[in-house]
């Protein structure tokens, strides 16, 4: 918020969810649950979303998330449409960690532990009601997302992940969402629609409270995805729905390092 810009933005996703190995399922870190401490908030804790999740594309972005093993907490950085051009400023509960275009800081050392997100934002039904949310397509999610999009037009139709498969890689096994294309009514796609515009309008905001000056840098190749999968050791466990106490193990950036006036959420 500024003299000329005083719109306090609020993101309309209620949730910003990751895949969870350990758990086969999706996640998100939710403020108000969890132990509640004395002066009346309470310490927050993971919701396990278990499984089948159907939900229609409304967007992608890109952005960095990660988790600093140093430092002992999550990366997070602004969010971008185009990785060639765009600057990220990528920070964590220390400050500011690395700033520029995504292949000239991915490697740095003062991000180790980084790693390319898919920012997704989604329309999925809460109580037969549908509302924004926002997947964060990172770890052993991502490539399972990205092999699913060179397949699949994901804005012609909705997503449906009802199971998971279980990956080796090396010494480290860990599983991986299965999602599935399918069709979606009309009246559905109608009512995303409209929740689309709810989310642009949003969007044209936070990319012009966000903006960052830019350098003008030519072109940069861009890195392969698949390179950036989480290598960390992901173990199993049942799926359930229910609260949890937040383990900073069971997840590269833990997501309360989310809530900074620099990301949409």
């Amino acid at each position: 918020m500024s003299l000329s810009n005083n719109v306090d933005l609020k993101n309309p996703a209620t949730k910003p969810m990751q895949w969870s190995s350990d758990h086969s399922a999706f996640k998100y870190w939710d403020k108000t649950k969890g132990e509640q401490k004395e002066d009346g908030t309470f310490t927050g804790a993971n919701i396990i979303v278990a499984l089948p999740l159907t939900f229609i594309v409304l967007d992608t972005l890109s952005t960095i998330r990660g988790y600093s093993k140093t430092d002992k907490c999550g990366y997070y950085s602004n969010e971008v449409r185009d990785l060639k051009k765009e600057i990220l400023v990528v920070k964590n509960k220390t400050g500011e960690c690395e700033k520029g275009l995504y292949a000239d800081i991915i490697r740095s050392e003062h991000i180790k532990g980084a790693k390319y997100c898919q920012s997704v934002y989604i329309a999925h039904k809460e109580s037969e009601t549908l509302v924004i949310a926002n997947i964060q397509m990172v770890g052993s999610c991502l490539s399972a997302w990205i092999d699913f999009r060179k397949k699949n037009d994901v804005y012609k139709g909705a997503v449906s992940v009802s199971g998971f498969e279980e990956k080796v890689n090396g010494k480290t096994t860990y599983n991986e969402p299965i999602f599935k294309f399918i069709p979606v009514s009309e009246t559905t796609k109608k009512e995303a629609i409209e929740l689309d515009k709810i989310l642009q309008e949003y969007l044209v905001k936070y990319f012009n409270k966000s903006k960052i000056d830019q350098v003008t840098q030519a072109p940069v190749e861009f890195r392969e995805f698949r390179d950036l999968r989480s290598k960390d050791s992901l173990g199993k466990e049942e799926i359930i729905s229910t609260v949890e106490q937040f383990n900073p193990q069971d997840s590269d950036t833990p997501p309360q390092e989310y809530e900074t006036d620099d990301l949409p959420f």
